[in-house]
């Protein structure tokens, strides 16, 4: 009477001869004993393998790996892992197999290996044409990146040079128009004097967005010298180097004296205050008491610095629009601007590794954001 729970030996040649995978016995020095299938390895007779040592019917490389598989069978090393190998097929190329190695003594004691193998060539092949493909798009992305940089480039020395070569034509207008004042005096009627004084303030405006431009240029050029940078104070500084310029308004601006420490270059940081507290007084200079704020927020990842005024605001439709290079949500007559202040502190804020955006309402304000990474944030050693 057969013990419940064992197999007998017919039921366990059954389970050999139908089993989906590949079913190898090796003896102790790797020759083929058995295979459960007619096909393996891209033979179709898989009988013809039978005495070979499986060693040869791969490359030196995973000949290796082989061995090392039945060598830890041999050493009862437990591996889950499942190891994958190619073989040579008879006709040339290559098929691929996962393998895990069992030891077991046969029924004369010998010491013999169990080697179940499971064709994964489609797999292998699947993944070969995926990672080319990866490769192939990492390619194409690389030449467009490099392209885009180079227009970049060619773009920022074109602005740079047209504007450049604007000034020299410039200044010799404006020194004509002081010329004319000077040698005619009040002999100018009053339209010829209207006309020179409205030269001369177009000329101080288009001075004013050639230097921005060239700002504007220079950023995407010059290399950043990170140094901690007090940006808090430097914020504090320039908010009263540019209060001086509004002597007669009321204007209640505070601070959080908590703002850390942050890694940043120093000359651009002065330009990202400068722009962002411009910014804010223009446009709460139609306001009896203006309102200016500059905080920040500690989240997990990131440190969001803040600076909201009860200004004009805009509407947040088109807060998309804030950031782009001659980009204006108000009119000329109302906020006199050259459009490319906020589109400098963008370009600033992305050369540091952070994000910059705004929130406003009409005729309550506006707050502009800027994040950036906590790794940017200074701790004193």
């Amino acid at each position: 009477m057969k013990s419940k729970g064992y197999l007998n030996l017919e039921q366990i040649r059954f389970i050999y001869e139908n089993a989906l995978e590949n079913i190898i016995i090796l003896d102790s020095a790797a020759k083929i004993l058995s295979i459960n299938q007619s096909e393996i390895f891209g033979y179709t007779n898989a009988q013809e393998l039978i005495g070979e040592k499986i060693f040869t019917l791969t490359d030196a490389v995973n000949r290796i790996i082989l061995q090392q598989i039945i060598s830890n069978s041999v050493k009862h090393i437990k591996n889950d892992v499942i190891n994958e190998v190619s073989f040579n097929k008879p006709k040339g190329g290559k098929i691929w197999y996962e393998l895990k190695c069992l030891l077991f003594n046969s029924e004369n004691n010998e010491t013999n290996h169990i080697v179940f193998a499971r064709n994964i060539s489609k797999r292998k092949n699947l993944e070969n044409q995926l990672k080319k493909s990866n490769q192939n798009l990492a390619e194409i992305i690389e030449q467009k990146t490099h392209n885009l940089k180079d227009a970049i480039s060619d773009l920022e020395s074109f602005s740079y040079s047209v504007s450049h070569d604007l000034k020299a034509p410039l200044r010799a207008i404006k020194g004509y128009g002081n010329i004319l004042t000077e040698e005619l005096g009040e002999n100018l009627n009053t339209d010829v004097s209207d006309a020179i004084k409205s030269i001369k303030r177009n000329i101080d405006k288009m001075e004013k967005l050639i230097a921005d431009i060239l700002s504007f240029s220079k950023i995407g050029r010059i290399e950043t010298t990170i140094q901690p940078v007090n940006i808090k104070q430097l914020f504090k500084d320039k908010y009263q180097e540019l209060f001086l310029f509004e002597p007669n308004r009321i204007i209640t601006f505070s601070i959080d004296e908590n703002i850390p420490i942050i890694l940043f270059d120093q000359s651009m940081a002065k330009q990202m205050a400068q722009n962002l507290i411009s910014n804010a007084l223009k446009y709460t200079s139609k306001k009896k008491v203006a309102e200016i704020e500059f905080g920040f927020k500690n989240k997990k990842n990131e440190v969001i610095l803040y600076l909201r005024d009860n200004g004009a605001g805009f509407d947040n439709k088109f807060k998309d629009k804030l950031f782009g290079v001659f980009q204006r949500l108000h009119s000329e007559k109302d906020f006199p601007g050259t459009g490319v202040g906020l589109a400098i502190v963008k370009r600033i804020v992305k050369k540091h590794g952070g994000n910059i955006w705004g929130e406003g309402k009409v005729d309550m304000g506006a707050t502009f954001y800027i994040s950036l990474p906590k790794k940017m944030i200074y701790h004193e050693k």
